[in-house]
């Protein structure tokens, strides 16, 4: 995310919707920390460069709109192991917060016959942070965008 800059809105499931204050290097640490401030939280949250993966920028009208209409398509399920290589790929996959990765990790998921906990987890959390994006992006309520994303799901 080279591009990221101040006043960038930005979303995650770890902070909702949050906007970009600015950029800190913290005393001891090598590291180079983006500043943000969660609209819906009320905090501020200091995430090094290097995990810009945990987050997204705002996506675009377009880009919403190809997503929903990608969901609406069916993946192939991968083969694993075990329910535990199961799950970890998905603890993984789910901290990249690329749209596309995102959009690829829900459509997995919900073809998944045997999910659990965890894994219904991380699907509630990825949709959750995904119907808050579309909110702001459609502008309508939280409600609605649900509506909207479930809506895209049966497609």
């Amino acid at each position: 995310m080279d591009d990221l800059k101040i006043n960038d809105i930005v979303f995650s499931p770890n902070f909702g919707i949050g906007k970009v204050l600015g950029f800190e290097e913290i005393d001891g640490s090598k590291d180079t920390f983006v500043v943000i401030e969660s609209r819906e939280k009320n905090f501020r949250s200091l995430i090094p460069i290097k995990e810009v993966n945990n987050f997204r920028k705002q996506s675009s009208l377009e880009m919403i709109k190809n997503l929903l209409e990608k969901l609406g398509s069916s993946i192939k399920i991968e083969e694993f192991e075990s329910k535990k290589h199961r799950i970890l790929y998905f603890k993984e996959k789910a901290l990249n917060q690329n749209l596309e990765n995102v959009s690829d990790t829900i459509l997995e998921l919900r073809a998944i016959q045997d999910r659990g906990k965890i894994e219904n987890q991380i699907l509630e959390s990825l949709i959750t942070s995904l119907s808050i994006e579309i909110g702001v992006v459609l502008d309508v309520d939280r409600k609605k965008a649900g509506e909207i994303l479930n809506d895209s799901f049966k497609a």
